[in-house]
Order: structure tokens, then sequence, then C-alpha cells
């Protein structure tokens, strides 16, 4: 009972998104990428990040990564350890996320396998501990965008 429309595609610029600054935009929770603080269950402390299925994505987390040694686990399990500006990913979690010495680790391409409770363990290469930040990653299948009206 909406206005007639026809349907047409929607792309990014349909949204104010720029070619040119999509990749700010995919950090600033963009179509593909959103942050919900404190919406884990009643776990207040936890950040939910959704993912678009199949899409790339950018989670920063840690301001600057250098002076730093950093181990993430995924459900208990390593996934990368970070030390003196060297990554090593463990098994094949390489070939799934991309690490930044600024801190932000890239998802290359969201598989559902990839939902899960990530806590990032922190220290000073000096050896004091940083309290463990986590977050919840959660994929989601593919983000359809419909016009407020009846197609024709």
């Amino acid at each position: 009972s909406g206005r007639p429309c026809k349907f047409r595609e929607w792309g990014l610029t349909d949204f104010g998104i720029s070619r040119k600054f999509m990749f700010f935009k995919i950090i600033q929770n963009s179509l593909s990428f959103l942050t919900l603080p404190g919406s884990a269950g009643s776990d207040s402390n936890i950040i939910t990040h959704y993912v678009a299925l199949g899409r790339p994505a950018f989670i920063q987390l840690i301001n600057g990564a250098s002076g730093y040694e950093l181990t993430l686990r995924k459900d208990g399990n390593q996934v990368f350890r970070f030390k003196k500006d060297d990554i090593n990913f463990q098994e094949n979690w390489g070939s799934q996320f991309n690490f930044y010495t600024n801190g932000t680790l890239m998802i290359i391409k969201a598989e559902r396998s990839l939902s899960g409770i990530y806590t990032l363990e922190v220290f000073h290469l000096n050896g004091t501990n940083i309290p463990s930040e986590r977050f919840l990653l959660i994929i989601e299948g593919k983000l359809d965008i419909y016009p407020l009206c009846n197609y024709v």
C-alpha cells in the first residue's frame, strides 16, 4: 500500500558513500560492518561487530600496536601473536585475516565460521599486563535494501 516505484540497483553513492572514501566508511560502520557496544547478551563490557557474509571488514583492536605484545584468541584458541612488529598467525588464520601495525584487524572475506567471541590480550614489551578486551563477531547474510514503495 505504498506508492508505486520501479526497482533499481542501489549503489554506494545512493547512501552518500563515495568510492574514494570507501575504506574509511567501512571502518565507520558502512553497509558491510556495524558495531554495537554492550549488545552481546547481558555482558555490557563486550562489543558486538556485525559483518556481512562474503565482505571484507576492518576492526580497530588497539591504537598502534608497536611497543606491545598482542595475542588474539577466538573462543579460547590462538589466532595470532604480534610482538616487536612481527605477526605470527596460527594454522590457517593468516588466510582469513590481516593485521596492521596501526592496530587494525582486517577480515579478508567474512565467513560464518569466523563468528565467535574474540579476546585480545595486551602486554607492554616490559611485561606489564593490560586488561584484556573481548568482542563478539557475528557474520550475517548479505544486506538487502528495499525502497519504501511497491514494485511495479
